[in-house]
């Protein structure tokens, strides 16, 4: 059991760090990123992260409450993780 909730915590902390690379790519295109009220992420580029971390399953990470709680929302269909951003 807290083997997978170190897995969990170590996907938290890639997808926030993906997050902020995200916001901050937005600053320099754009300006600013304060228009943004939600942000979407690749599944693609999270799963490439864990991968150096020899994590590859992440459907327990997407189905816990760290996920939920942490106000991220997965859309399979499009592969993408969405995310509210706190303003």
């Amino acid at each position: 059991m807290a083997f997978k909730k170190d897995f969990n915590e170590v996907l938290l902390h890639l997808l926030r760090i993906l997050v902020k690379d995200a916001l901050h790519f937005e600053e320099i295109v754009s300006g600013t990123a304060a228009r943004f009220t939600r942000i979407g992420e690749k599944v693609e580029e999270l799963r490439n992260k864990a991968q150096e971390y020899e994590i590859y399953d992440l459907k327990p990470f997407f189905s816990s409450a760290r996920f939920t709680s942490s106000n991220f929302i997965l859309d399979e269909s499009r592969g993408v993780i969405k995310h509210s951003l706190a303003r």
